[in-house]
């Protein structure tokens, strides 16, 4: 199954290729040398055949690894999201607990018990991950990983302390599940059986009455019409900024999906240059539906930030309709403005920096903040100490964000600040209405949380630079 699994979610890979590789050494190391061979192929035939049988291409799979590698590679950092402590320590006691029980198994082999304490390790390490990186109700992953893991090992282990492993695995899912859902843990088992029901219709409807599965999805696009005014009929291709694809698929304007569709999940410098080179790309929609929509109290501006410009330089606003600003491509071939150096410095975290005097021109910025060797073990091991921006406007006004060094090393739209739509809009065309929302300064701190107090996260000197954006008629 695990060719399946990858297919489903394309993180799990570190999770596959690990136990793949201790069990071919395991089989390798008791002489079943064809075994540990067949246990490595295995999987990657299963990944083709799957895919065959979802009519994707062979050759995508490639381009699918390499871009869930890319995509992943900056998520923590991203979107991490700070939760109660309590849930964090109490799955670590748990999971520690729980790998005592396995390398202390009894009847087992000293290789066997080290290979399943570090399988399990591995396990709810991807779990821990899942659920406390990003800590909301994505922790409920986590209550669900370490509370299978205590049920199942009682199918491969005997020791007589694992019941109280048992237990507590059950306490810490309980515990963990009844923050996010209160009394609703209590009939999570109620509706095992429709799992297996509504599998088993989905498999006879599609291998005994195939059209009903377009029926119903003709109706589902019905339906998601009726929950917001839909989408006109647009000249051309179309794609949709930042997500919300859902109303855009429901209409039957032709997609043209950049290649990180959903503007938030341009984490790093490298995904940010990858949807600006799309809309440089023959492929460049011929409009695009845009709309404000940041997460995690970011700066705006920074989702998809360096194609703003971009956008900016190649095509028309025309109305607002529901919040959606609708852009015309307003030449054959899009290029790209040129951005003039106007600013470089060196700063320090936690220091007041002024802004060049003359505020009058849009002004492109980039931040090159690094982490230190800890900073990176620890977001590699749970999640960044986070960082906050807060910026002083020409009007007095002050705003308070939250900053994300790997989306903003590619740049982004600094000043103006822009916090809508009808604001954005304005860089079009109306610059001097936005004079007040010009940055006066700004400072980014790192005040820490828990023990990421005791040390240095982040190096304490960054480089900013500001650009002059010199747009093409």
């Amino acid at each position: 199954p695990f060719g399946l699994l990858l297919l489903i979610k394309g993180s799990l890979l570190v999770l596959i290729v690990g136990i793949t590789s201790m069990t071919a050494l395991l089989f390798w190391m008791r002489d079943m040398k064809k075994l540990a061979v067949t246990i490595c192929v295995i999987p990657v035939l299963s990944t083709i055949i799957f895919s065959v049988v979802a009519k994707q291409s062979i050759a995508g799979l490639f381009y699918y690894i390499k871009s869930m590698l890319d995509v992943t590679s900056g998520y923590t950092e991203a979107m991490s999201v700070n939760g109660r402590t309590a849930e964090v320590v109490l799955y670590i006691i748990t999971a520690l607990i729980t790998l005592y029980c396995c390398y202390n198994a009894r009847n087992k082999s000293k290789d066997v018990r080290l290979f399943l304490t570090i399988a399990v390790a591995l396990y709810l390490f991807i779990a821990f991950k899942a659920g406390f990186a990003r800590h909301d109700s994505h922790a409920l992953t986590s209550a669900a990983a370490i509370f299978t893991a205590g049920f199942l090992l009682y199918t491969v282990l005997q020791h007589k302390r694992l019941i109280i492993a048992f237990l507590l695995s059950a306490f810490t899912w309980l515990f963990i599940s009844y923050n996010y859902v209160g009394q609703l843990v209590f009939d999570i088992f109620k509706p095992v059986p429709v799992v297996y029901t509504e599998s088993l219709e989905g498999l006879m409807t599609r291998l005994a009455e195939g059209d009903k599965l377009n029926e119903k999805y003709t109706n589902k696009l019905a339906e998601i019409r009726q929950m917001q005014p839909s989408i006109p009929l647009l000249p051309g291709t179309v794609d949709l900024y930042s997500y919300e694809q859902t109303y855009l698929l429901a209409t039957e304007n032709k997609w043209s999906p950049r290649p990180v569709i959903q503007s938030y999940a341009v984490y790093t410098a490298k995904l940010a240059e990858m949807n600006e080179k799309h809309l440089l790309s023959p492929a460049a929609p011929n409009n695009i539906i845009f709309r404000l929509q940041s997460i995690d109290n970011r700066i705006p501006a920074l989702d998809d930030g360096l194609s703003w410009p971009t956008i900016i330089n190649n095509y028309i606003p025309g109305n607002i309709d529901v919040g959606f600003l609708y852009l015309t491509q307003k030449r054959a071939k899009n290029i790209t403005p040129k951005k003039i150096e106007v600013y470089k410095k060196e700063c320090a975290l936690n220091e007041e920096v002024l802004m060049p005097a003359d505020t009058s021109n849009m002004l492109f910025a980039q931040f090159d903040i690094s982490q230190t060797v800890m900073g990176g073990l620890v977001t590699a091991l749970y999640q960044p100490e986070p960082m906050d921006i807060i910026i002083t406007l020409k009007d007095g006004s002050i705003r308070k964000h939250r900053m994300i060094p790997g989306m903003s090393k590619s740049g982004f739209i600094f000043s103006p600040f822009i916090e809508n739509v009808d604001e954005f809009k304005m860089l079009f065309s109306d610059l001097p209405g936005l004079q007040q929302k010009a940055v006066k300064s700004f400072k980014i701190s790192n005040e820490g949380l828990g023990f990421r107090k005791r040390f240095r996260s982040w190096k304490p000197v960054y480089t900013f630079r500001l650009s002059r954006i010199e747009y093409t008629n």
